[in-house]
């Protein structure tokens, strides 16, 4: 579970703060993010995570990791297509600093006048490590948000992860956000 709360002050800004725990991991989290709208189609997303994990038998991975990303969306039809590019600075306590190039195309389908609004989506993120110089991951995921009131919403994504240095893992991500202020979207 990575559970979250979220403040918007006005229809540009939003702040996003989430704790996560993973104990079959033995992970720790911590994901504070804001999303700006600068432009009818931008959107500049600064971020930090925090990550604890000490997995038994193994030396402790403690970790401040930098993603500053530009979201460019549009609508097509009754889609909406985001394309997310994010540097990724992973900057460790033991071991090597990582530095990463992110990008997310997602599409997804608004679907509107209901009482609860959904929101099902599908998109492909590929991974390209600047330290390495060779891309290491690529994920297709598939997922759906689900707000039955305005003030929460539930987001479950499915996710297949192909990656150059661990098996390929099927990942399931469940996410719940209390909205705090306003209900403006961005």
């Amino acid at each position: 579970m990575f559970p979250g709360i979220n403040y918007k002050p006005d229809a540009k800004t939003a702040y996003w703060a989430q704790y996560g725990v993973s104990p079959p991991l033995h992970l720790q989290a911590l994901y504070l993010q804001a999303y700006i709208k600068t432009g009818k189609h931008v959107i500049l997303n600064p971020a930090y995570l925090y990550l604890n994990n000490k997995p038994p038998g193994q030396p402790r991975l403690q970790e401040h990791t930098l993603m500053n990303a530009v979201i460019v969306y549009f609508p097509v039809h009754r889609l909406v297509v985001d394309d997310r590019n994010m540097i990724w600075n992973r900057f460790r306590r033991y071991g090597k600093d990582l530095h990463f190039y992110r990008n997310r195309l997602r599409v997804s389908w608004p679907i509107p006048n209901r009482a609860v609004q959904l929101k099902p989506y599908l998109f492909d993120e590929l991974t390209f490590s600047f330290t390495e110089g060779s891309f290491t991951r690529n994920r297709v995921a598939a997922g759906l948000v689900i707000k039955p009131a305005r003030w929460f919403q539930l987001e479950v994504t499915w996710l297949r992860e192909y990656n150059r240095y661990y098996n390929n893992v099927n990942l399931l991500f469940v996410m719940t956000t209390i909205e705090l202020g306003e209900n403006r979207h961005l």
